[in-house]
């Protein structure tokens, strides 16, 4: 019998014979998404360490994919459309995990939904979740745990000092406007400690230079020896990607200094802590 490496249980199969059962396949967590254009956004999920998993993306719609790494990017969605994702992991012998489950607003939505929604994963009762704000509104963020709410902010992060030890959690941040108005949430699921993935190495050496009243430049400096792309959030929701150092930006607002975050993704789909700069009106 073909024993594989992974936990098994013994169960009892008719009289006297003993078949092993499969360990449940291990959960998708960490999952959010970025929203690029009307009809592109990427969803980011945990890797799981020393497990050679496929994930399967559903969208609401019907549309199917496969994919080994720790993201997809679907440049098929329909502008002005809210798309629900299903993601599954399915380890090497058809196990399937429980689907974690994620919306992503219309591009012209976006504003307004918690942006670039991550987390951080200190000890086995304490985490910490954060967002960007939307500048220059004076919004409140309600946050909950498993459906209960935890608190209301004006900030862009929550501490958690009280998780469930051995358990995982799902965060939803709500956007609530200035008329009490509540927008599309988002979502995040974090694992328990020690099991979230390997970080990739953040970017270093930032710099910048200013141009111009609507145009600057983010700098950074090269890992040797790695294929590395680089995330680029600016404070009120622009974003790029870019395999480079360096990122141009001429679509600033004159009289407006603004912040840069920037998070460096592995070859395997990791994401790096977040580093940022702040960078001074033209």
């Amino acid at each position: 019998m073909n024993i594989r490496n992974t936990v098994l249980t013994a169960c009892l199969v008719g009289s006297g014979y003993f078949a092993p059962a499969l360990a449940a396949t291990p959960d998708v967590t960490g999952l959010r998404a970025d929203i690029y254009s009307t009809n592109s956004a990427e969803l980011f999920w945990d890797r799981v360490p020393n497990q050679a998993l496929t994930y399967e993306i559903l969208r609401n719609d019907g549309q199917l994919s496969t994919t080994d790494g720790t993201s997809f990017y679907d440049s098929t969605r329909s502008p002005g459309v809210t798309s629900d994702y299903a993601v599954t992991a399915i380890d090497s012998d058809g196990v399937r995990s429980t689907t974690a489950t994620t919306t992503v607003a219309p591009f012209d939505q976006v504003s307004l939904q918690p942006l670039h929604l991550r987390g951080d994963v200190y000890s086995s009762t304490t985490a910490e979740i954060l967002w960007v704000r939307v500048p220059n509104r004076d919004l409140s963020y309600e946050v909950e745990r498993d459906g209960v709410v935890m608190s209301v902010t004006h900030g862009n992060s929550y501490y958690d000092s009280a998780r469930t030890s051995g358990a995982p959690n799902t965060y939803t941040v709500t956007t609530i406007d200035e008329l009490g108005i509540r927008h599309l949430p988002a979502t995040l699921t974090l694992g328990l400690f020690g099991t979230e993935s390997i970080d990739s190495p953040p970017a270093t050496g930032l710099k910048s230079s200013v141009y111009s009243a609507t145009a600057a430049e983010i700098h950074w400096d090269r890992v040797p020896n790695r294929d590395l792309r680089y995330e680029l959030l600016r404070d009120d929701g622009l974003s790029n990607i870019s395999n480079g150092t360096s990122y141009y930006d001429n679509k600033r607002f004159p009289g407006t200094s603004n912040t840069y975050i920037i998070t460096t993704i592995d070859e395997e789909g990791n994401r790096s802590s977040a580093v940022s700069i702040d960078v001074p009106a033209g």
